[in-house]
């Protein structure tokens, strides 16, 4: 059973994010100022094989808190690893300097708990790696103490270093992984992201778009949809975890739980036939049924995507991003029709 209903987005009980403009540019309706090029945001990405990598942390900070683009390589969704387990540069007895975790003396004593634990498999903790502060959450901690098992009465002096950006010596551990959706809407729909090859020269749109559908067979569909939902105010995010292509969440994930599990078809505008050369899942009701039970044990409603093909278009054309106006989008949602539930006529059942 299908239909377009939709539904009332469940909103989180514990919000820890500040509200910020839906995109990581300057919206004329919110800061009451046109836009010009003195104020635009420019982010720079990296091309490494079928996605882009943002390095930059102060670009990482505002693509996530900005639209929540992206995901975290480090980090599940908030980019705060680097906050979690900084680093310090402790010098070793053969004169190199090595890196080593800093962590509070809890986590230092329940991993010390763990490996004097008897039965414990696995590589043993070496405790002489790590780095005990008083207060992790402070940034500006400078009294730092190095436990070292086997050179006891060894004095060392520690210097914390702070991680730099990407553009120094030191990389920065976390990195924000895009995938070549969102990477090409910061680019096309927006026009804020700078993305470098792998010979880092930098990319045209249409060379972008090029790459994107080489590397991935599917991108076409799975961009026109990502476009369609990021103009309607929706946050797409991967729906892999539900058996899905898309989750949708109002405003975004701080915020608010996923509304809808998104499927994707491409189908031919007049036959509405599935279009062959793309990747695509096949939907008979055994599985659609699956899915319908999995997408309403988790609270969300399944969403069925279709991508509208002109039967004009030809494979050259669609090489190019010039296509993507052509495409139309229409969707219709789904729901297990139960018997009991749906009859038109209810008859109220005596228990014996």
């Amino acid at each position: 059973m299908s239909h377009s209903k939709p539904i009332n987005p469940k909103r989180k009980r514990r919000v820890y994010a500040a509200k910020e403009p839906p995109f990581p540019v300057p919206i004329a309706t919110l800061t009451n100022e046109a836009a010009s090029s003195s104020q635009w945001f420019y982010y720079t990405g990296y091309l490494h094989g079928d996605h882009v990598v943002v390095k930059h942390s102060g670009d990482i900070d505002f693509l996530y808190k900005m639209g929540f683009f992206g995901k975290g390589t480090m980090s599940r969704s908030k980019p705060e690893f680097n906050k979690r387990c900084r680093t310090a540069q402790v010098p070793d007895d053969s004169g190199f300097t090595v890196p080593a975790r800093l962590m509070s003396r809890r986590s230092y004593l329940r991993r010390l708990k763990w490996s004097n634990t008897e039965g414990t498999e696995g590589d043993e903790y070496d405790s002489s790696q790590e780095i005990i502060v008083e207060r992790a959450d402070e940034p500006e901690s400078k009294d730092l103490r190095r436990e070292n098992t086997q050179h006891d009465n060894m004095e060392r002096n520690v210097e914390e270093v702070l991680i730099r950006d990407a553009g120094s010596n030191s990389p920065s551990l976390l990195k924000r992984g895009i995938s070549p959706s969102n990477a090409f809407f910061l680019a096309y729909g927006l026009g804020s992201l700078i993305v470098y090859g792998e010979n880092q020269e930098k990319l045209l749109l249409s060379g972008m778009w090029k790459i994107f559908c080489q590397r991935r067979k599917n991108f076409v569909p799975k961009y026109i949809a990502y476009h369609y939902y990021r103009s309607k105010g929706w946050v797409p995010k991967s729906g892999l975890k539900f058996g899905s292509d898309f989750v949708i969440y109002k405003e975004g994930p701080a915020f608010y739980h996923s509304s809808y599990s998104v499927i994707l078809r491409m189908v031919d505008s007049e036959t509405l036939t599935t279009c062959t050369g793309y990747p695509q899942r096949d939907l008979d009701w055994t599985r659609l049924s699956g899915l319908s039970r999995v997408t309403e044990h988790v609270a969300k409603e399944l969403l069925i995507c279709y991508v509208l093909k002109p039967s004009s278009l030809s494979e050259e054309e669609i090489l190019l991003p010039s296509c993507i106006s052509k495409f139309k989008v229409k969707e219709h949602v789904v729901t297990r029709w139960v018997s009991s539930q749906e009859r038109e006529h209810k008859q109220v059942e005596d228990m014996p």
